[in-house]
């Protein structure tokens, strides 16, 4: 969804651990875990198209490296209309019920 918020949330399980975000493999958070803190996030304030592709946390230990969350932001548009089934308008008999009611609530 263009222009909305969103963001990713990764559980810090170690503080001696390290916590990295990626998309698409690059590096795009790094969270400080010396400070108390239960999560690591990262925030998207506006969803634009590049912003759209796979996210991994991944933590660091002791030569141990794990994948803890794996994400996907879709366009949701693009993607319906790619696997045919794009949104379609109400049916009629239910845009009639809709306002039916609306002139019930409004009368």
């Amino acid at each position: 969804m263009p222009l909305s918020r969103y963001y990713l949330n990764c559980s810090i399980e170690s503080h001696y651990a390290t916590y990295n975000w990626y998309h698409e493999d690059v590096l795009i958070k790094s969270c400080n875990t010396s400070h108390p803190q239960r999560d690591c996030f990262h925030f998207i304030p506006s969803v634009r198209r590049e912003h759209y592709g796979h996210y991994v946390c991944v933590s660091e230990e002791d030569g141990f490296r794990q994948a803890l969350v794996k994400e996907r932001l879709l366009d949701r548009l693009r993607f319906l209309s790619q696997h045919g089934r794009a949104p379609a308008a109400l049916p009629s008999w239910l845009r009639l019920l809709l306002l039916l009611a609306l002139a019930e609530l409004l009368h």
